[in-house]
């Protein structure tokens, strides 16, 4: 004769009401630790490509210099550091000064001709750097990054005047905002408040250059 098998009950297969709490307390601990940590990850590799663009920005700055300078007049006497200057003290992308995205500059050592086009011209559309905190251009037309409405990840192009040098120098650093900034002129972590900030802080940019003035 078989043995019977012994009683099957899905009770005896479930959790307990104790058991499920502790369950959901331990994902909610675990989101709590690992949803901020992955958002401050998150965060640090937009800065890391706020970097990045500001140091290809800075190339194609200097690629413009260079162009107008081999391209000026016999009559002109400028230096690159001439055309390089109407590039600071400006938020990259600003619609309505500096020689970012339109000719806006007349630099008055240039007498034979004006400047003829601005470093977003010299750009694929394509191309172009975008802003990682909010997708755009930093060229874009419509100015998101023209430093008129407060983002992370603005550049703006600061320029210290060192004086103590022979011959004296224009330094110039990018600095950005960050989710940090309470306001426009506010900088990420280090870089101070101003535009531009002073020489020590502005340090904690990106170098772009450091030209004769």
């Amino acid at each position: 004769m078989k043995a019977e098998r012994p009683g099957f009950c899905l009770e005896d297969q479930g959790f307990t009401l104790l058991e499920i709490i502790l369950v959901l307390g331990i994902i909610i601990v675990l989101m709590a630790v690992i949803i901020p940590q992955a958002m401050r990850i998150n965060t640090s590799s937009k800065y890391a490509l706020v970097e990045q663009a500001a140091a290809e920005i800075g190339k194609w700055g200097m690629e413009w210099g260079t162009r107008n300078l081999e391209n000026q007049g016999s009559a002109d006497t400028c230096v690159l550091n001439d055309y390089i200057t109407t590039l600071s003290n400006n938020y990259v992308g600003n619609q309505n000064n500096g020689n970012w995205v339109n000719v806006n500059n007349v630099v008055a050592c240039r007498t034979s001709s004006p400047v003829q086009f601005s470093v977003a011209a010299m750009i694929d559309p394509a191309r172009q750097p975008r802003n990682p905190f909010n997708g755009l251009s930093y060229f874009a037309t419509n100015g998101a990054n023209g430093g008129n409405t407060l983002t992370a990840g603005l550049l703006y192009l600061a320029r210290f005047d060192n004086n103590a040098t022979v011959p004296p120098t224009h330094e110039y650093y990018f600095v950005y905002t960050g989710t940090d900034s309470q306001a426009l002129g506010q900088w990420h972590a280090g870089m101070g408040v101003g535009t531009p900030p002073s020489i020590n802080n502005m340090k904690n940019g990106i170098h772009m250059a450091r030209l004769i003035q």
